[in-house]
């Protein structure tokens, strides 16, 4: 994961944004599928996450979920953290208006 600061657009600001880049997938991280009968299935790669079914008059849903899940995005290090800067600097908090 490589992380980036945006400039923001005025003067009197530092820091306006974060971009996270992550290494490209070899295929969909999730991929949603439909069938016939109000079926869905979520998958990830060969496995499958999620099962479901929709009640025909669509006032419900009947699911069943996997263990099979694998985030697409790695946690986050203390390491990492810590060398983005100390608490209450620009490149770790911003005031959102």
């Amino acid at each position: 994961m490589h992380r980036t600061n945006l400039t923001a657009a005025t003067a009197d600001e530092s820091w306006g944004g974060l971009v996270l880049e992550l290494p490209h997938p070899t295929g969909p991280g999730l991929r949603p599928e439909v069938a016939d009968g109000n079926r869905m299935v979520l998958a990830q790669g060969p496995d499958v996450m999620f099962f479901a079914e929709v009640d025909d008059d669509r006032c419900g849903v009947e699911y069943l979920r996997t263990d099979r899940y694998r985030s697409p995005v790695a946690p986050l290090r203390i390491a990492e953290a810590r060398a983005i800067g100390g608490q209450g600097q620009p490149s770790w908090t911003v005031p959102i208006c």
